[in-house]
C-alpha cells in the first residue's frame, strides 16, 4: 500500500472522529426526573423576578423545574437528573452548560462534586435573575463518566421560591484523539513502508 493510500485511510478516520464526535444539546425538561417526594414539575412562570428562559438564546427551550409543596420550607433539598445526557457510552466532556437557579446549586456526576455555586457567590446574590455560565464558577473540565449520570442539586435556603433551569452541550472526551492517533500511526506506517521499498 503506497503513502497516497495510507493517507486517504488517515483523512477518512480523522473525517469519521469529527462526525462521531458531534456534541450532545441537553437541558432541563419533560424527560429529566426529579427525587422530591412529592415530584417535581415544569413550570415557565418568570413571576418573582424569574428569568423567562425564551429571552436567553443560550437558555431557548429549556423549562424550569420547580419541585412541588417547597416554595415557603426553607432548607428543603431537591435532584434533578439530567436524562438528556443518561449514562452515555463514554466519558462526556461539558463543553457549554448555561444555568438560572433558586438558591443553592451542587452539580455531581459519580458522587463527585463538580460545581458548588451558592447563592452569594453570584453578583447580586440572585442567580434566578440572571443566565449563569458555570465555566465562570469552574476551574476544571466537567467530566460526565461512561454510565453515570449527571446531577443537579438545589437547596431552597430562604423561604420563597425555588426552581432551575438549564441548557448545554456535551462532546466526548477521547474518541477523536485516539482515532487520530491511529491515523498518525498508519501514515507512519505507511511513509515507512514507501522509504523501506
Amino acid at each position: 500500500m503506497n503513502f497516497r493510500k495510507y493517507l486517504v485511510i488517515f483523512t477518512f478516520l480523522v473525517t469519521s472522529a469529527s462526525a462521531s464526535a458531534a456534541p450532545i444539546t441537553f437541558m432541563s425538561g419533560l424527560d429529566d426526573a426529579c427525587n422530591y417526594s412529592s415530584g417535581c414539575f415544569l413550570d415557565d412562570t418568570t413571576g418573582n423576578n424569574y428569568i423567562n428562559p425564551d429571552d436567553y438564546p443560550e437558555l431557548l427551550g429549556a423549562s424550569w423545574i420547580q419541585p412541588t409543596g417547597t416554595w415557603r420550607v426553607a432548607g428543603v433539598e431537591y435532584r434533578v437528573w439530567e436524562l438528556d445526557l443518561n449514562q452515555p457510552a463514554e466519558d462526556m466532556r461539558i463543553d457549554s452548560l448555561f444555568i438560572a437557579f433558586d438558591d443553592d446549586l451542587q452539580i455531581r456526576s459519580a458522587g463527585e462534586l463538580l460545581a458548588n455555586i451558592g447563592r452569594y457567590d453570584v453578583p447580586n446574590g440572585n442567580p434566578w435573575t440572571q443566565m449563569i455560565n458555570v465555566y465562570d464558577y469552574v476551574t476544571e473540565d466537567l467530566i460526565v463518566e461512561a454510565g453515570t449520570r449527571l446531577n443537579f442539586w438545589v437547596t431552597n435556603s430562604g423561604n420563597g421560591p425555588t426552581g432551575l433551569v438549564y441548557k448545554g452541550t456535551a462532546s466526548a472526551v477521547s474518541e477523536p484523539g485516539t482515532l487520530a492517533l491511529l491515523g498518525i500511526g498508519l501514515a507512519g506506517l505507511g511513509w515507512a513502508r514507501r522509504r523501506a521499498a
